[in-house]
Protein backbone atom coordinates (compact mmCIF):
# COMPACT_ATOMS: atom_id res chain seq x y z
CA UNK A 1 0.00 0.00 0.00
CA UNK A 2 1.45 3.37 -0.74
CA UNK A 3 1.71 6.20 2.24
CA UNK A 4 -0.22 8.58 2.79
CA UNK A 5 0.46 12.06 1.52
CA UNK A 6 0.87 14.60 4.53
CA UNK A 7 -1.90 17.52 3.85
CA UNK A 8 -2.03 20.14 6.53
CA UNK A 9 -5.28 22.26 7.68
CA UNK A 10 -7.47 20.74 5.47
CA UNK A 11 -10.86 22.02 5.86
CA UNK A 12 -13.76 19.79 4.62
CA UNK A 13 -16.61 21.07 3.14
CA UNK A 14 -20.66 20.11 3.36
CA UNK A 15 -20.11 17.35 0.44
CA UNK A 16 -16.93 15.92 2.04
CA UNK A 17 -18.39 15.83 5.46
CA UNK A 18 -21.63 13.85 3.97
CA UNK A 19 -19.18 11.51 2.07
CA UNK A 20 -16.71 10.89 5.12
CA UNK A 21 -20.14 9.95 6.83
CA UNK A 22 -21.45 7.75 4.36
CA UNK A 23 -18.39 5.88 4.27
CA UNK A 24 -18.86 5.10 8.01
CA UNK A 25 -22.02 4.07 7.59
CA UNK A 26 -20.80 1.86 4.86
CA UNK A 27 -18.44 0.29 7.09
CA UNK A 28 -21.18 -0.60 10.03
CA UNK A 29 -23.16 -2.22 7.34
CA UNK A 30 -20.24 -4.28 5.53
CA UNK A 31 -19.62 -5.36 9.02
CA UNK A 32 -23.40 -6.08 10.30
CA UNK A 33 -23.39 -7.90 6.75
CA UNK A 34 -20.14 -10.13 7.74
CA UNK A 35 -21.62 -10.91 10.94
CA UNK A 36 -24.70 -11.92 9.60
CA UNK A 37 -23.31 -14.61 6.86
CA UNK A 38 -21.39 -15.94 9.72
CA UNK A 39 -24.60 -16.16 11.92
CA UNK A 40 -26.47 -17.48 8.88
CA UNK A 41 -24.78 -20.09 8.56
CA UNK A 42 -24.51 -21.44 12.22
CA UNK A 43 -28.25 -21.10 12.20
CA UNK A 44 -28.86 -23.23 9.51
CA UNK A 45 -26.55 -26.30 10.71
CA UNK A 46 -27.92 -25.91 14.37
CA UNK A 47 -31.25 -24.47 14.43
CA UNK A 48 -34.28 -26.89 15.10
CA UNK A 49 -31.82 -29.66 14.08
CA UNK A 50 -31.32 -32.52 16.30
CA UNK A 51 -27.50 -34.07 17.12
CA UNK A 52 -27.22 -36.53 14.18
CA UNK A 53 -28.62 -33.71 11.55
CA UNK A 54 -25.94 -30.86 12.94
CA UNK A 55 -23.44 -33.29 12.86
CA UNK A 56 -24.52 -33.77 9.05
CA UNK A 57 -24.86 -30.14 8.16
CA UNK A 58 -21.63 -29.42 9.85
CA UNK A 59 -19.83 -32.25 7.61
CA UNK A 60 -21.76 -30.99 4.02
CA UNK A 61 -21.15 -27.24 4.49
CA UNK A 62 -18.68 -25.92 2.57
CA UNK A 63 -16.35 -23.88 4.58
CA UNK A 64 -14.42 -22.50 1.78
CA UNK A 65 -16.97 -20.93 0.30
CA UNK A 66 -18.40 -19.98 4.03
CA UNK A 67 -15.09 -18.55 4.36
CA UNK A 68 -15.17 -16.28 0.69
CA UNK A 69 -18.32 -15.06 1.09
CA UNK A 70 -17.23 -13.28 4.50
CA UNK A 71 -14.24 -12.35 2.76
CA UNK A 72 -15.88 -10.83 0.07
CA UNK A 73 -17.70 -8.27 2.36
CA UNK A 74 -14.54 -6.37 2.87
CA UNK A 75 -13.61 -6.15 -1.20
CA UNK A 76 -16.77 -4.93 -1.55
CA UNK A 77 -16.31 -2.12 1.59
CA UNK A 78 -13.03 -1.66 -0.28
CA UNK A 79 -14.80 -0.66 -3.77
CA UNK A 80 -17.53 1.74 -2.11
CA UNK A 81 -15.25 3.44 -0.35
CA UNK A 82 -13.00 3.69 -3.55
CA UNK A 83 -16.33 4.98 -5.62
CA UNK A 84 -17.02 7.36 -3.09
CA UNK A 85 -13.59 8.84 -3.11
CA UNK A 86 -13.41 8.94 -6.79
CA UNK A 87 -16.32 10.57 -6.65
CA UNK A 88 -15.35 13.26 -4.01
CA UNK A 89 -11.82 13.67 -5.93
CA UNK A 90 -13.59 14.75 -9.18
CA UNK A 91 -16.21 16.92 -7.34
CA UNK A 92 -13.23 18.83 -5.68
CA UNK A 93 -11.08 19.60 -8.65
CA UNK A 94 -10.85 23.35 -7.18
CA UNK A 95 -9.54 22.89 -3.77
CA UNK A 96 -6.70 20.70 -3.96
CA UNK A 97 -6.13 19.95 -0.42
CA UNK A 98 -9.83 18.08 -0.58
CA UNK A 99 -8.90 16.68 -4.00
CA UNK A 100 -5.51 15.40 -2.72
CA UNK A 101 -7.44 13.57 0.52
CA UNK A 102 -10.00 12.20 -1.77
CA UNK A 103 -7.28 10.86 -4.44
CA UNK A 104 -5.59 8.74 -1.36
CA UNK A 105 -8.60 7.85 -0.10
CA UNK A 106 -9.31 6.38 -3.15
CA UNK A 107 -5.76 4.80 -3.83
CA UNK A 108 -6.29 3.20 -0.66
CA UNK A 109 -2.79 4.89 0.63
CA UNK A 110 -2.09 3.64 4.41
CA UNK A 111 -1.18 5.54 7.41
CA UNK A 112 2.26 4.69 9.12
Amino acid sequence: MKQCPQIEAIKFDQNSLAAIEEIRQKVKVANLGAAMTGVGVMTTIFYRNGPLSASYNIYATDWKLVQESMNSWSAILKRVVQDIAYRQEMDHFADRKQKLFWKAVADGCQIQ
